[in-house]
């Protein structure tokens, strides 16, 4: 039996799932099974999973359902103690799996290499909690560091996710992530980040994140209600839902979905509290209900955003 199960949902990358499968291959840490999923690829992938032999590999084909179906096949395969994920474009450092191997908290997490053509960005946070009241009045804390809006990058343990039946949302494009991880970091006792650099995101062209996705809106939404029903219940006070609540207007006022977007004054978006100069403008123009004006201003913020920083992977919460 495996110690530990990789899980890597494949389509239609061809060009890349070989490197991604030798960077598992490759680890200093050799006690792991390999789950290939290929989401119905159009082109070569399944192939290129099929040409490379190793027994601790397990190649599945299925029709073309989406990523969280492809790693719910994935967790129901799964016979490692733990379970830890890898999309199909990106590598492991060779140590990946040896050094998140090396601690025992229920989430382990470690940093992320955003490699760009030319230049590399790191995502890397440290902390610790040892226990469920810690993780609850530090969740806060832990969402801002936006460590939750990916699967990759974390070592989980397998029956905390069997016998609290904890899947991703097979309905959601976006933000089904975050919504999988709040779900198991609920019923963690334990969790640890630590800073290095062991999970490297490659850039490409056509990520997921520069793809129009319908019902944005929505899924947002739900993520931000499941998070403040979590504080409502504990009682604990925060100042993040306001802030969410302010990023789903930009959604809302860019999204072409929604055409009648008067209907965005109502009281889910009524009397927030937010900080600094850039979002209490926005909202100081919302609260004006002029409807023209805060289009023009949100899509100058957006261009101002995206014309100042590099592009960046997962989505919010």
């Amino acid at each position: 039996m495996p110690i530990i199960s990789v899980i890597i949902p494949v389509y239609n990358v061809e060009k890349y799932i070989q490197r991604t499968i030798q960077s598992v291959l490759n680890q200093t840490f050799q006690d792991f099974e390999l789950i290939l999923i290929d989401d119905g690829s159009s082109d070569d992938s399944f192939e290129k999973c099929k040409e490379v032999n190793d027994d601790r590999i397990v190649l599945v084909s299925q029709k073309n359902q989406g990523v969280s179906v492809a790693r719910n096949h994935g967790l129901k395969l799964a016979k490692g103690k733990y379970i830890t994920f890898l999309d199909s474009d990106d590598i492991y450092e060779q140590n990946y799996l040896e050094k998140l191997m090396e601690y025992d908290e229920d989430l382990v997490i470690c940093g992320i290499r955003k490699q760009f053509e030319n230049t590399s960005e790191a995502i890397q946070k440290s902390f610790m909690y040892s226990s469920k009241q810690d993780i609850y009045q530090n969740m806060e804390s832990i969402i801002n560091t936006q460590m939750l809006n990916s699967p990759v990058n974390k070592k989980y343990r397998r029956d905390y996710i069997v016998n609290n039946g904890i899947l991703f949302d097979e309905q959601m494009q976006i933000g089904e992530d975050y919504q999988f991880n709040f779900q198991y970091i609920l019923q963690c006792n334990s969790v640890r980040c630590i800073p290095d650099l062991l999970y490297v995101y490659l850039i490409q062209s056509n990520s997921l994140t520069h793809r129009k996705i319908s019902g944005i809106f929505a899924q947002r939404k739900r993520n931000i209600d499941l998070t403040n029903q979590f504080f409502q219940t504990q009682h604990i006070e925060n100042q993040l839902i306001d802030q969410l609540k302010l990023k789903l207007i930009y959604i809302y006022l860019m999204n072409e979905e929604h055409p009648n977007k008067e209907v965005i004054y109502n009281d889910y978006f009524s009397g927030l509290k937010v900080q600094g100069k850039v979002n209490k403008v926005l909202y100081g123009v919302y609260a004006l209900k002029s409807m023209w004006i805060l289009r023009l201003f949100a899509k100058v913020l957006i261009f101002l955003k995206n014309s100042t920083k590099l592009k960046s992977k997962g989505p919010s919460v």
